[in-house]
């Protein structure tokens, strides 16, 4: 039988008994990983970096009056969450044009790393003015390679910002303005059309209230217990 040599091979210890130091490396590692490599700067400090663009449905046909915003942001290795995170978020917002376009001028700052430009409309309720996001685009790689920084947004769901549009459009009488001031953009709406006259009600489900109007005079308020909308 064949004795065993006099020296032993290092046997490495179980995943369970590492060090924690090694644990550590390794992290060190993912985020090092995580860093993009460094580049010369593409803007001096406090230039301005302008972010156009516009916006239009499936159609290309511009929409006028999309909230856009772009959002400044550090994004950086955290590890508790193990990946990167957005941190101080500065918010620059525009509305768009008659021709669906839009400007916003941009002040360089080396701290901030990561760019989004979001698009949303502004729906009003009862408890005031909400955007709605409709698209979000990351343009921080484009962003670096300089300006102006164009973007060409297609809009492919418009229901939303159609539904607004139609609806604004319809307003006629200061009692339909104040009534919209108060409550926002009705859930649903029904119209009469009589031989001398026009009835339409406004109906809030959530709200439990229906506005009637004769010829865009308020002429009615019928209370109700709240539901959630029908569907059409």
């Amino acid at each position: 039988m064949t004795s065993s040599p006099t020296g032993s091979a290092a046997v490495a210890p179980p995943a369970s008994r590492r060090s924690p130091a090694i644990l550590v490396a390794v992290l060190l590692l993912m985020c090092a990983a995580s860093q993009p490599a460094a580049a010369a700067p593409t803007y001096a400090q406090g230039e301005e970096v302008l972010f156009t663009g516009v916006v239009t449905n499936g159609n290309g046909v511009p929409i006028p009056d999309i909230q856009i915003t772009l959002e400044a942001s550090r994004a950086a290795f955290k590890f508790k969450q193990l990946g990167r995170v957005r941190e101080n978020i500065r918010k620059l917002a525009t509305v768009t044009d008659e021709r669906g376009e839009f400007r916003l001028p941009w002040r360089w700052d080396d701290y901030f790393n990561r760019f989004d430009l979001v698009v949303a409309v502004s729906v009003r309720t009862s408890e005031g003015e909400t955007l709605v996001e409709l698209q979000r685009l990351d343009l921080s790689r484009r962003t670096k390679q300089g300006g102006p920084v164009v973007s060409a947004i297609q809009l492919t769901d418009t229901d939303l910002v159609e539904s607004r549009q139609e609806f604004l459009a319809t307003l006629d009488s200061a009692d339909e303005r104040k009534v919209y001031e108060q409550a926002g953009q009705p859930e649903r709406m029904d119209r009469v059309d009589y031989v001398d006259y026009q009835e339409v009600t406004w109906w809030y489900f959530r709200q439990g209230r229906a506005y009637r109007f004769h010829d865009g005079t308020l002429s009615q308020v019928i209370p109700f217990d709240p539901v959630e909308p029908f569907a059409p």
